[in-house]
């Protein structure tokens, strides 16, 4: 399979147009559409992997873990995670989510010292 399936895969479990990934993404109106025929440059490449939460290996159907981390990794298993839920938020939705999760990180790690007795 090549890339170009892959993501329109992955576009129609978001509900979402290759013309609207170009769009976000900021590529050429049908860039991606090429990719059915021809292997994409590693930058727009990588930036769509990014953006869909998945590798380029995958996308490039060199392996089938769909994912970017393997999940050992508690805190790549969160990063990715947020970049799912985020994905299709615009910036500033982005940024006040960070700063409500980071107050709650902190209000928590307070709250659990004080129960330590720290």
């Amino acid at each position: 399979m090549n890339p170009y399936y892959r993501i329109k895969e992955l576009l129609d479990i978001k509900q979402m147009s290759v013309a609207e990934l170009e769009r976000k993404l900021d590529l050429s109106n049908g860039s991606l559409s090429k990719w059915a025929k021809s292997m994409p440059n590693s930058e727009p490449l990588s930036k769509v992997a990014n953006y869909l939460n998945v590798s380029t290996d995958y996308l490039l159907g060199r392996t089938e873990a769909m994912n970017i981390n393997n999940g050992n990794n508690k805190d790549e298993k969160f990063v990715s995670l947020f970049r799912s839920i985020t994905s299709d938020l615009p910036d500033d939705e982005v940024e006040n989510l960070e700063d409500e999760i980071e107050a709650y990180l902190e209000a928590r790690r307070n709250l659990l010292n004080k129960r330590r007795g720290k």
